[in-house]
């Protein structure tokens, strides 16, 4: 398995009939991280988290937090609490008193648990809201009571189920930089499930990429980013641009593809990827709009302006060439020289060879 983690997954898989939810996972994840499960709905990320927390049993394989197997633990005695994508609040009780709910059968005396309590709020920034109820708070403010009643039975590893989901964009943003503030300040392990990649990226300290039950690749946001493993997770992962790739022989050493609409090129060593199925990717703010053909240290392909779309600091153009299947998209920067040039006119779509990205076709 290698170096063990704070929580470590052995080979679990879980099967659901003749369905395999997830298939031979093994994950190592280190104390105090922000690790988040990323990908497409019913990849298996959430029955991952439910395995960890207890909500179901591994088919096969094994878990273990802090040096514990969790094998015969149940739910209710596992060193873990859940967050989950609905809050789930009393509606009937204050906000004190759902914080308070997981402390009934801890034997605290009042002036402790009301100690705890007033913590827990003002760790969510709600230390004012103690005597409202649920109706009575927005739905980022109810996320964070959910948020304050996991915290204050101090768990080992909080597991986040999607919290903010629901939430509208701009509150969603501002509970990404609150969420990861908090565990900075209380130093707990956050598993966090999300089909957002913006959301993993942000927070994260690293990020495992699933798709159809399996692990593709685990790294850290800028390096999934820059350095996808594979044409699905660089799909996945941002904007990208995909060309087809045919290696070419060569007697020096050197790698070399025939690429579409390129001809023969040879990517940077630390760009490629060998591989019998390839293909060649380039991000869309890599790439420059141009009415003027590639200097020659740079390589373009000429095209017409198929359309443009302003997204506030950037623009997004699409460039429609010859024998692609598919436009380009080239991002770039509003009121730029670039962003006045006429829809239907010819372009160059423009980069650095070093930007482009050989990845296996898979």
């Amino acid at each position: 398995m290698g170096i063990e983690g704070y929580i470590t997954i052995q080979k679990v898989s879980k099967r659901f009939g003749a369905t395999v939810a997830v298939n031979d996972v093994s994950l190592t994840i280190q104390q105090g991280e922000f690790f988040s499960l990323l990908g497409h709905s019913g990849c298996g990320k959430t029955t991952l988290l439910r395995i960890l927390a207890g909500f179901e049993l591994p088919t096969e394989g094994e878990i273990l937090i802090d040096g514990v197997s969790m094998a015969r633990v149940p739910a209710f005695r596992r060193p873990t609490n859940m967050v989950f994508q609905s809050h789930a609040l009393f509606p009937h009780l204050t906000v004190q008193q759902n914080v308070g709910y997981g402390l009934r059968k801890e034997k605290l005396k009042r002036v402790e648990r009301n100690r705890r309590v007033a913590q827990a709020l003002k760790m969510v920034k709600l230390e004012d809201y103690g005597l409202r109820r649920p109706h009575q708070l927005s739905g980022g403010q109810c996320q964070r009571v959910a948020l304050a009643r996991a915290l204050i039975k101090r768990p080992k590893v909080l597991l986040l189920d999607e919290p903010i989901s629901a939430l509208d964009k701009k509150l969603r943003e501002a509970m990404q930089i609150e969420l990861r503030e908090l565990q900075r300040s209380v130093g707990i392990t956050f598993l966090y499930v999300t089909h957002d990649q913006e959301e993993a990226l942000t927070m994260s300290d690293r990020v495992a990429v699933m798709f159809d039950g399996q692990v593709v690749q685990v790294d850290s946001p800028r390096r999934l980013y820059d350095c996808p493993a594979n044409r699905r997770v660089a799909g996945f992962i941002g904007q990208m641009n995909f060309l087809a790739a045919q290696p070419v022989a060569s007697g020096d050493g050197q790698i070399r593809y025939n690429c579409q609409g390129l001809g023969t090129i040879t990517p940077a060593s630390g760009n490629s990827t060998p591989a019998a199925r390839a293909v060649i990717a380039v991000r869309p703010e890599k790439m420059m709009l141009s009415t003027r053909p590639p200097a020659d240290h740079q390589l373009g392909m000429a095209g017409r302006l198929q359309a443009s779309a302003f997204l506030g600091d950037r623009v997004h153009h699409l460039v429609a060439v010859p024998d692609l299947a598919e436009p380009l998209m080239v991002s770039g920067i509003a009121g730029s020289a670039e962003d006045t040039i006429a829809e239907g006119s010819p372009v160059w779509a423009v980069f650095n060879p070093a930007d482009l990205l050989v990845l296996k076709d898979e």
